[in-house]
């Protein structure tokens, strides 16, 4: 079926009569009679009944019906999506987030932007950073942050460093950690890599993994148990633990454990003026 025909079957079911729908639709009747057919021989069903009374919809028309309400509906908003996308003013703009940035780091920044672009709202889908990654390579949010560094060949923009810390019950000296056990939670494997890079700098057999937990707050609260130490990323909004004994931890050249925080996009998002105002905030506000 064409574009066209969902609103002709729309018409048509609003008038029930060839002649006031034809007209309406800029059409002959003996041209509009013919489309009805032709539709009615592409699907292979029955679409109206013809009678000197006018037009009765069948069963498989009236739900043709319905399917044309939403399919045009469809084609008007994505149009005006377009429109407003285009502007750059209004509009909404889809972002994948790490979830610990999206709780931490991106309220604020969305809060300021929208002083300066009250119109545009947000569609923020929050998952581990591997998961972010892939959404932006299809397509499915316009930016990303993610935790940890990615070879991505298109747009990145650097947003953050998080100082690497070691957190236990009590005070320890790094090299007491290979006869300790780690409380570690689930992380994306960017992190992962980040601090196995770290550990097998300074030690030659894994860590002892005595716990693995869903989240950070349960890892924390294990910790202050006294059921073994934790490493987590820190940035200048993470709440201070004055409970616990943390310590920044450092490479053995004395270089310090970080974590980058990442905005990426694809290069055609970036055209876009709607999505190429925020990438302009974001590097601006990461410049300052």
């Amino acid at each position: 079926m064409r574009d066209e025909d969902w609103k002709i079957i729309q018409i048509l079911y609003q008038n029930l009569n060839l002649t006031k729908a034809a007209d309406i639709v800029c059409l002959s009747q003996p041209a509009l009679t013919k489309r009805l057919q032709q539709i009615e021989e592409e699907l292979g069903v029955k679409v109206v009944n013809r009678s000197t009374k006018g037009l009765t919809f069948t069963p498989q028309g009236a739900y043709l019906v319905q399917q044309a309400e939403k399919i045009l509906a469809l084609v008007q908003e994505t149009k005006h999506n377009v429109v407003e996308m285009w502007d750059g003013q209004s509009g909404t703009i889809r972002i994948g987030s790490a979830a610990s940035f999206a709780r931490e780091q991106l309220p604020s920044l969305l809060k300021e932007y929208k002083e300066h672009y009250a119109d545009v709202e947000f569609d923020i889908n929050v998952s581990l950073s591997g998961n972010v990654v892939k959404m932006v390579q299809n397509s499915e949010v316009h930016v990303g942050f993610m935790k940890g560094d990615y070879p991505f060949t298109e747009g990145m923009v650097k947003v953050s460093s998080e100082q690497g810390y070691l957190f236990c019950d009590r005070p320890i000296e790094i090299e007491e950690l290979p006869n300790m056990g780690r409380v570690d939670h689930n992380r994306d494997k960017f992190t992962v890599q980040v601090i196995d890079s770290w550990w097998y700098d300074l030690f030659d057999h894994p860590p002892v993994i005595c716990m693995n937990v869903n989240n950070k707050e349960t890892s924390l609260e294990m910790i202050k148990n006294g059921l073994g130490y934790g490493i987590f990323f820190e940035t200048d909004q993470t709440p201070i633990y004055p409970q616990l004994f943390v310590k920044k931890m450092e490479y053995r050249n004395g270089t310090p454990l970080t974590r980058n925080t990442w905005m990426m996009y694809r290069s055609a998002s970036g055209e876009v003026p709607l999505v190429a105002n925020f990438i302009s905030f974001i590097r601006e506000k990461m410049e300052r």
